[in-house]
């Protein structure tokens, strides 16, 4: 730390090697104190600079093995509260002692974890503190009394900075919270929070409010708004959070497995604590309109043994029930449906469990309409019908057998009866028509496999690449350089379709389809599903002029590019085949220029009437043709010529 006199020009050092965030003023502005260390946490020494008496005082802890974290001036007084690991001292200026246990005045302890910030009221009366306990406490200096706590505040505390009548508090899971006076809560601003365990639930679109959910502090889920930035949470666990100890590290519920349906209105989550004997809870949430949240509707003790790997929700049908399918630790998939009970409410319950072989079974799969069920069997893909009956098996082949380890139906109307799967280096996909299986070894490892929704094509996720690859032939589309989490979805940005991930430094970004104009060029799917146009209800259209006769629908060429095993039922099409083809009339205006309609509107009323009669009658076709008075005598006359000859 250098002083500069700014109207001499001159300059003095201070301290030297002085730790980045530990320097503080108080004192009425005279006095400057900070950590100081070579390199080394455990040779760290406090110094102290009066700057109306220009001399420099220097603490050293008695103990080498306690380290300083945090030092802090009092704001009107020559009083310094110097924290080491777990203790808090106060040291008054006026002592020549250079040893910091030698003769305190006072020292604070309570903490049993490492402390990490200091912050002095604006009047000095009393001390603030936090750290790993996620607790804050307020200390009253002159009553020497026990500190006041609140307690449960979020995450660990970083820094505390007084802010009007209370204290700001940054905490660890990148986000600030206004303390009052009293101890209680004010106003939070929450950020994108950094999970400890590394995101095991992965990322999840949800469609309805176009938002990201993925694990955020231990036992939630966070809700990320992309276009807003806007962040929410979700107590999962409902559970106090248990802090580390010396010797003794708890085990906290976290956020293990999660799954949205396809309109948002339906949630699954997996909590498990596992300690010696594991507690593992299933839950199903339903979205409440009135409140606009998700509400907790049923919990399943234990619904596999050793935990869950995966949910997958099977895409909405018309008339099926909300179905999704859980893939256990335990060798055993279970599938879970929404039904009325004989009361008339909703409940949940497994309608079927699979097994095969006493093999573990390690992920699933549904086809794009629901028809199709696809589990693997460590080597094996079993694939069942709707009934859930077992129609045949696929196995991946390679030198040997190996695991499959993910699985992904192709998306669009000629790439969805295409199956894809992955192990650890190899992606094999089966034509389910043809029972044709193509192969391609990849140079990486493969932690996630994602099908394009816009173009059916595949996005292969590794530690340290993604690449996207075509159905056809795989070639690589793009590719981008990593680390990589693994954990990555398509979603919507800005109505733009985007694949989010999170790279290796815990953050989340984006690719846009910018970069993909080669393939949207040689694109031959369609953007638009005919079978469904009947039903948007979203689009808004511009003010238009006038009106014409609206292009063909290509609703029959969809029906014939459509495998047969994913044609869709009479009774659902008929709606969309009769809104098509009125459509499809020919509408009773046309577009006409500006000087006509003035021409028009000019005219009295009986000679605009005229003027719309002759516009109808040009249009339709019909027009009067004016003929000469017929002549009789000449008629006659022709009759006879005609006769004659």
């Amino acid at each position: 730390m250098i002083r500069v006199d700014i109207h001499n020009s001159k300059f003095k050092e201070i301290f030297t090697d002085v730790k980045l965030g530990s320097l503080h003023v108080g004192n009425n502005d005279s006095c400057v104190i900070c950590i100081a260390d070579k390199g080394n946490s455990k040779d760290a020494q406090v110094f102290c600079y009066d700057r109306s008496l220009s001399i420099t005082q220097k603490f050293s802890p008695k103990n080498p093995d306690r380290e300083f974290k945090v030092a802090r001036c009092h704001p009107t007084k020559k009083v310094f509260a110097i924290a080491e690991t777990r203790m808090i001292f106060l040291v008054y200026g006026n002592e020549k002692n250079e040893k910091l246990h030698n003769d305190p005045r006072a020292s604070l302890s309570w903490h049993h974890c490492c402390i990490r910030a200091l912050a002095w009221s604006p009047e000095g009366s009393h001390l603030y503190s936090g750290g790993d306990e996620r607790v804050l406490c307020k200390w009253f200096i002159e009553e020497n009394s026990k500190p006041y706590f609140t307690p449960r505040i979020g995450s660990e505390i970083l820094g505390v900075e007084n802010c009007g009548s209370g204290v700001a508090v940054q905490l660890a899971n990148n986000s600030v919270k206004i303390i009052d006076s009293q101890g209680k809560g004010a106003q939070e601003l929450i950020g994108l929070c950094r999970n400890t365990q590394d995101w095991p639930a992965g990322l999840v679109w949800n469609n309805r409010s176009k938002s990201l959910h993925l694990n955020g502090n231990t036992g939630h889920i966070q809700v990320f708004y992309p276009e807003t930035k806007d962040t929410l949470n979700l107590d999962v666990a409902r559970e106090n959070f248990l802090n580390k100890e010396d010797a003794r590290k708890p085990v906290n519920s976290e956020v293990e497995a999660m799954a949205l349906s396809e309109d948002g209105m339906f949630m699954v989550t997996v909590d498990a604590c596992m300690t010696e004997v594991p507690r593992i809870l299933m839950k199903f949430w339903h979205f409440a309109q009135s409140t606009q949240e998700f509400v907790l509707h049923t919990q399943i003790d234990s619904p596999h043994r050793k935990g869950v790997r995966e949910l997958k929700f099977k895409p909405e049908s018309e008339n099926g029930p909300v179905t999704i399918i859980s893939v256990g630790c335990d060798k055993v998939s279970k599938l879970w449906v929404l039904n009325d009970d004989e009361e008339g409410q909703s409940c949940w319950s497994c309608q079927y469990l699979f097994q095969f072989r006493g093999l573990e079974c390690n992920t699933a799969a549904w086809s794009t309409d629901g028809s199709v069920l696809v589990i693997a069997f460590q080597y094996i893909v079993a694939i069942f019908d709707k009934a859930c009956q077992l129609k045949t098996t696929l196995t991946a082949l390679d030198d040997k057998l190996v695991t499959i380890n993910h699985l992904t139906f192709g998306q669009g109307l000629k790439q969805g009866l295409f199956l894809c799967a992955t192990t650890s280096t190899m992606l094999c996909v089966w034509n389910l028509i043809t029972l044709e299986c193509k192969t391609t070894r990849l140079s990486f490892v493969i932690k996630n496999l994602i099908s394009d929704p816009k173009t059916g094509n595949l996005v292969a996720v590794g530690r340290d690449v993604i690449e996207y690859l075509r159905m056809g032939d795989f070639s690589t589309v793009a590719k981008f350089d990593g680390p990589f989490n693994g954990a990555a979805v398509f979603g919507m940005f800005k109505s733009t379709p985007v694949l989010y991930f999170i790279n290796g430094k815990g953050l989340m970004k984006m690719i846009g389809y910018k970069l993909f104009t080669e393939e949207y060029n040689t694109m031959t799917v369609k953007k638009v599903n005919h079978f469904l146009a009947a039903r948007r209800s979203a689009f808004v259209p511009k003010e238009i002029e006038a009106e014409s006769r609206k292009k063909t629908s290509d609703d029959i060429n969809s029906l014939l590019a459509v495998p047969l095993h994913a044609v869709p039922s009479n009774t659902s099409l008929a709606v969309s085949f009769l809104t098509n083809r009125v459509r499809g009339l020919p509408k009773t205006r046309t577009a006409g220029t500006t000087e006509q309609l003035e021409r028009l509107e000019a005219e009295p009323p009986v000679g605009r009437l005229a003027a719309k009669t002759a516009k109808y009658r040009a249009y339709l076709g019909f027009y009067e043709t004016k003929q000469k008075p017929v002549n009789y005598d000449e008629f006659a006359k022709h009759l006879e010529l005609i006769k004659n000859n």
